[in-house]
């Protein structure tokens, strides 16, 4: 998972480029987060993104119960998983 997290925080600072996000959302699934991850874990992984962004960055986030996001263009619908927004 910690790979996922590196891969995820890459992605945001690839998209997000020069330009400085003004608040990052964060949502993760109750089932993997709440349920199969020990606190520390989470924590963790949750560190290993906000340590790659600027460290004054905003960030929001919240437990849902699925969450949707793009595959190679096109929304889904995914459960068990995180995902990340940036809004510059």
């Amino acid at each position: 998972m910690s790979k996922d997290a590196e891969r995820a925080a890459t992605v945001v600072r690839e998209r997000v480029g020069d330009r400085k996000p003004k608040l990052i959302l964060h949502f993760e699934c109750t089932g993997r987060g709440k349920l199969m991850l020990r606190d520390q874990v989470r924590q963790d992984l949750v560190r290993r993104i906000q340590s790659s962004l600027p460290g004054d960055t905003p960030w929001f986030g919240a437990y849902v119960g699925g969450e949707i996001a793009p595959v190679r263009e096109t929304n889904m619908f995914h459960n068990y998983t995180a995902v990340l927004a940036a809004i510059v």
